[in-house]
């Protein structure tokens, strides 16, 4: 891959990051649970396959269900305030992430005015 198409993505995720610690931020005055923890597997052991720049991950637990995401070792230091994350990851896929996302955003998990 050409370095400029690299550039691009790190932009990209660069991005996806800002607003991504903005969210935990939010959420975190929300008093809802959120933390970084090293990535592991369902067994909560490391996983020396996933690429080492990719292993910070960024949890954030919503009344609709957890959701997490691998954060760059470029911006690990926008999520320097975030505590350690101990609880564990739930095995939840990219796809059922996005609609815990959704669902929250839509306002499911909370009763009508």
């Amino acid at each position: 891959m050409p370095n400029e198409d690299l550039d691009a993505i790190y932009a990209i995720y660069g991005e996806r990051d800002e607003v991504l610690a903005a969210f935990a931020r939010l959420a975190q005055q929300s008093n809802l649970a959120v933390g970084v923890a090293e990535h592991a597997g369902l067994d909560g052991k490391p996983d020396p396959a996933w690429p080492a720049e990719w292993r910070t991950v960024l949890f954030v637990e919503l009344p609709t269900g957890q959701c997490s995401w691998h954060i760059h070792q470029r911006e690990e230091a926008l999520f320097h305030w975030c505590p350690a994350w101990t609880k564990g990851w739930d095995g939840h896929s990219k796809e059922e992430k996005y609609r815990r996302l959704r669902a929250f955003a839509q306002g499911a998990a909370f009763p009508p005015p």
